[in-house]
């Protein structure tokens, strides 16, 4: 019995001994993660050339990004990064330009010169913008308070313009501004929905192929973390033209798990490629009052007048993708730069904070919000009647700017609808439906 007792205690503390070792063995080598990414990039960068019968069929602008217990997300270019440049019948659109995360496309009589110089001069903030933020990481301390107090003097500026951009847009559907160009644009759509299908067809074999003969390259995923390919952004790619085309969006994953049992032989190629999830869905332009009154709720419930964290200043958009459910899109703010360094946060009547008082509430605020948005989903969720049991709402959020406060750069809630029907009805609790929400997170600011 003695040795017995004595083995144990032995196995118990060699146990304790060589945790350390365990969990030094489970770190992310960072190096070599990025290194293996950059690998796999390539590798996607070559195989849609491949796929491809011109070599500018896609824009090569794969972007790999690991997020520890998800995995790793490949970003595959989408129709509206340069595939109707290449392909696509000439339109009347003036201006197309990348906004924070989203795609914005403007269509205006040749008249519109005033509307063009607000676009061009938005488009030559954005480049600044990403200019800075490079500029920003070589910076020593002083130049880089100065760097950053331009940086949100060019954010306020966006934001500005971006909203007479839409009251732009207001008044041109009133003129009943590009009646002629219309007619163009509709008989554009068939050779544009042919090409999407065509280009998703695309991607769906290069991701394929990817998954199941090259994911083993990225060597530092656990069985449960996944690879993701896709053609849709972070934000998502958001049209606010007054014609808007149909577009694809491809999700492919696979579980690293899986790929592994098929490297070693337990798992055949035609079982490999069953165990890959895809999902291949299109824009609707189904017209659904309820979609757009659940959009203008939560513009209602985080203006800076009713939210207690933090606030939106610019619309909600929302797209309606067949045989998914409907994604929407909201980017919140935490306070005004008043300038000199020097901020109001409206939604906790807090005025003149320094910058680190401003980053400190921010931080504080943040477990309040994220556990708000969850509820409010949930809550305001059950006006979706057009969705059915096995649709997804989707809310995606770019979060405020908070440089080094550790808060991740975006928020990505989904939850199906049969959830929402069940808790509305009462046939689950509100806890239960609350585990149902699911939360992913994007990097870290």
């Amino acid at each position: 019995m003695k040795h017995i007792v004595k083995g144990l205690v032995v196995a118990v503390i060699s146990a304790i001994a060589g945790l350390p070792v365990l969990v030094q063995a489970q770190k992310i080598d960072e190096a070599r993660m990025e290194r293996d990414i950059e690998v796999a990039e390539n590798i996607l960068n070559t195989l849609l050339r491949q796929q491809s019968e011109r070599r500018y069929f896609f824009p090569m602008e794969v972007e790999g990004k690991y997020m520890p217990g998800y995995g790793v997300t490949f970003r595959l270019p989408g129709e509206m990064m340069g595939v109707w440049g290449a392909l696509a019948p000439l339109d009347p659109i003036v201006v197309q330009y990348p906004v924070a995360g989203r795609m914005y496309s403007y269509s205006f009589s040749t008249d519109e010169e005033e509307r063009e110089d607000v676009a061009d001069r938005l488009s030559e903030l954005e480049a600044e913008a990403r200019e800075l933020e490079e500029e920003l990481r070589k910076a020593d301390r002083e130049a880089k308070r100065e760097m950053e107090n331009r940086q949100r003097e060019l954010e306020e500026e966006q934001r500005k313009l971006e909203s007479e951009l839409r009251e732009s847009r207001g008044r041109a559907r009133t003129e009943g501004i590009r009646g002629s160009a219309r007619v163009g644009r509709a008989a554009a759509a068939p050779n544009r929905d042919s090409l999407n299908q065509i280009m998703t067809k695309k991607l769906a074999e290069v991701a394929k192929e990817f998954l199941v003969d090259y994911g083993d390259l990225i060597g530092q995923l656990k069985p449960e973390e996944r690879i993701v390919i896709t053609n849709r952004g972070d934000a998502g790619d958001v049209w606010m033209g007054f014609d808007q085309p149909k577009r694809s969006y491809l999700v492919v994953e696979a579980l690293r798990g899986d790929i592994n049992e098929y490297k070693q032989g337990k798992l055949s190629r035609e079982q490999m490629l069953a165990k890959i999830k895809v999902v291949n869905t299109t824009t609707s332009d189904k017209k659904e009052p309820d979609l757009e009154l659940f959009s203008s709720i939560l513009e209602r419930l985080y203006r800076e007048d009713l939210s207690k964290t933090y606030f939106t200043a610019n619309d909600i958009f929302f797209e309606r993708l067949t045989d998914f459910g409907v994604v929407y899109y909201m980017s919140v703010y935490s306070a005004h730069d008043r300038g000199n360094r020097r901020f109001d946060m409206p939604t906790v009547n807090l005025e003149n904070l320094t910058q680190e008082e401003r980053d400190q509430k921010v931080k504080e605020l943040y477990p309040t919000f994220e556990k708000g948005i969850k509820e409010d989903i949930l809550e305001y969720g059950r006006t979706l009647k057009s969705l059915k049991d096995n649709e997804t709402l989707s809310l995606h959020v770019k979060m405020t700017r908070c440089k080094q406060c550790g808060l991740p750069a975006t928020l990505e809630y989904s939850v199906k609808a049969d959830v929402l029907r069940d808790y509305s009805s009462g046939k689950i609790t509100k806890e239960a439906a609350l585990a149902k929400v699911t939360v992913k997170k994007g990097m870290p600011q």
